[in-house]
Order: C-alpha cells, then structure tokens, then sequence
C-alpha cells in the first residue's frame, strides 16, 4: 500500500500554492474551504495564546486571509469584491457566507481569470 503525504495529495498542491494574501485571480469552494478552516485555526490559537500581541496578530492575519480569500471566491461567481460588504449585515450576513462558499463558480475564463478547476466555458 502506497501512502502519500497530505501535502503530496493534488487538491494540496492546488490550494496552497496560491497567494493567500492576493485579491486577483479566482478561488474554488475547496480553497474557500480551506481558508476558511486556515483562520478559523488562527483565531483559535490566537484566543489561547496568552501574550496580547500575539492574539491582535493573530486576528490581524485571520481576518486578512479571510478577506482574500472571499474576494477570490466572489471572483470565481463572476462578482466583485463589494458584494462581500453584504457579510458585514446582522443576519444577512451568515447567509452570504453560505452562498459563497456553496455557489458553483463561473465555468471556463471569466473577467477575473481562468477557471481554477480547468474547465472550459461555452464561449470558449
């Protein structure tokens, strides 16, 4: 039985290869998914760590992370970064959060990139 690192796996090297800190581009759900757990993580050691610096660090590269990685999921819908003002809205703004991370993104090449998974459009 052959086993292969997590690190080695395809949809790794797929997600973690793109810049976590770059608005351009598109995102899959997986990636979406995967950030979101990435600073989800990050705000959970950053609670526990007992040095204050350490915890405003923590929120401040979670919530950048988070923040980018939305914008890239929003680019994959074919929609532009201010549609993430609507998660900012009290009640609205969990079920934003649902329809990025669960709406199909665009197929093939749209106004902010290729699609990420590879797939060709119509009009392509």
């Amino acid at each position: 039985m052959n086993i292969t690192a997590f690190w080695e796996l395809p949809w790794f090297k797929q997600t973690f290869p793109i810049n976590l800190f770059g608005i351009s581009g598109r995102a899959t759900r997986r990636h979406y998914l995967v950030v979101f757990l990435l600073t989800v993580t990050m705000l959970i050691v950053g609670v526990e760590e007992t040095n204050d610096t350490m915890r405003v660090i923590a929120l401040v590269f979670a919530a950048l992370i988070l923040l980018t990685g939305t914008i890239r999921r929003l680019h994959d819908a074919e929609l532009a970064w201010w549609w993430m003002l609507f998660g900012f809205v009290p009640y609205i703004g969990i079920g934003f959060l649902g329809f990025a991370m669960f709406q199909a993104g665009t197929r093939g090449k749209n106004k902010y990139g290729l699609d990420p998974r590879g797939r060709i459009g119509w009009d392509d």
